[in-house]
């Protein structure tokens, strides 16, 4: 009830109502509906008007198109394929329906990705707010391959199903997708014959590694010539220390080769990656009595290091201590159970022995 003393203007009043059914509803609006009020016409309290109830507006999604796979900075290791980067999957939605599109907020996008035996080797799923929107094209899916071949992607939109759509049966996309090496890799392959490239993930600062192939050329500017101007520091250790380090203008130090099977500390001033180029070949380390700074050319198990040595440390990019030592007879290890290449490793030797790789 309002109180219209004196009240000689239009008024806006608000009323809540929830319609129990769809179609043309009438809606009248009486004022006096008690006719407690005298009024010079009574005749005129009355409004009516018919409106239409119609259904909430609904979207359609679907996926339009899955993109070729885009490799960044790939290396042929062997018959394994590595990225330094990200492998870009782009996925494209559309939305059918016509607008508005009310009430949708964050919808889920997945792709998964099945190998030549349909094993699912790649699961993800990304969220985007798609409130009022008709379109989006390139959402990345960031996935590494590990071999070549053709693999089946699936990209699914609304992939909880937590979205009513005037189609469900339009939500998924799936192509067959070819991976191949990189060309630089393969061209590599093709001038050595049988040479390969391995690629390395170099962080910041100090990186302890080593290379997995046998260089065609070892020296420092050739097997680092990739990320010239990008590094400052190579150092081993070999009963002495040697190195080769950037200062004030000028090179120093007496280090000039790296080869495989041995470790090395390298200062990269920014994250970068280094591609190897060589030949993978058995290799004899010597190893001396005492710290070896070493490295391997396939994938060892420590337990199977058939060597008289005591202490084995790594570290990762935080310098952070991964080991497997022996304490009177009894041997302790965190997380150090296999030795993979590309990465350095302390290893410290009871005696003079040759490790073969």
């Amino acid at each position: 009830m309002l109180n219209l003393s004196n009240a000689f203007e239009f008024f806006n009043l608000d009323f809540n109502w929830t319609p129990a059914y769809l179609g043309t509803h009438d809606i009248m609006c009486v004022a006096d509906v008690n006719n407690e009020i005298a009024e010079s016409n009574e005749e005129n309290n009355n409004m009516s008007v018919a409106i239409d109830v119609l259904p909430v507006p609904t979207p359609d999604f679907t996926v339009t198109n899955i993109s070729e796979i885009i490799l960044s900075e790939t290396c042929l290791i062997s018959d394994s394929l590595l990225s330094g980067g990200n492998n870009n999957v782009y996925i494209n939605i559309e939305n059918l329906a016509e607008p508005p599109y009310l009430g949708i907020g964050d919808v889920n996008i997945s792709l998964r990705v099945f190998d030549k035996n349909n094993n699912l080797v790649y699961n993800n799923t990304k969220t985007r707010n798609l409130t009022n929107v008709w379109k989006i094209i390139n959402i990345n899916f960031n996935w590494t391959p590990l071999s070549e071949g053709n693999y089946t992607l699936t990209a699914v939109i609304d992939s909880d199903s937590k979205i009513n759509e005037t189609n469900e049966f339009n939500n998924n996309f799936t192509a067959v997708r070819s991976v191949k090496y990189n060309n630089s890799c393969v061209t590599k392959n093709l001038v050595t014959g049988n040479g390969t490239c391995h690629f390395l993930k170099l962080d910041l600062g100090w990186n302890l590694i080593s290379l997995p192939l046998k260089p065609d050329n070892n020296s420092i500017n050739s097997v680092l010539g990739g990320i010239q101007g990008k590094w400052t520091d190579v150092s081993i250790y070999d009963n002495v220390w040697a190195y080769k380090s950037y200062y004030l203008g000028g090179w120093f130090g007496n280090l000039s080769t790296m080869d495989a099977g041995r470790g090395y500390w390298l200062w990269v001033n920014e994250s970068v990656n280094l591609q190897v180029y060589g030949e993978q070949v058995p290799l004899n380390i010597s190893l001396h009595s005492g710290w070896n700074m070493i490295g391997v050319t396939h994938a060892l198990n420590v337990s199977e290091l058939d060597l008289d040595y005591d202490k084995l440390v790594a570290h990762d990019p935080d310098l952070r201590v991964s080991y497997r030592m022996n304490y009177k007879g009894v041997w302790f290890s965190r997380n150090l159970d296999e030795m993979v290449p590309g990465k350095g490793y302390w290893i410290h030797m009871l005696k003079d022995e040759v490790l073969e790789v």
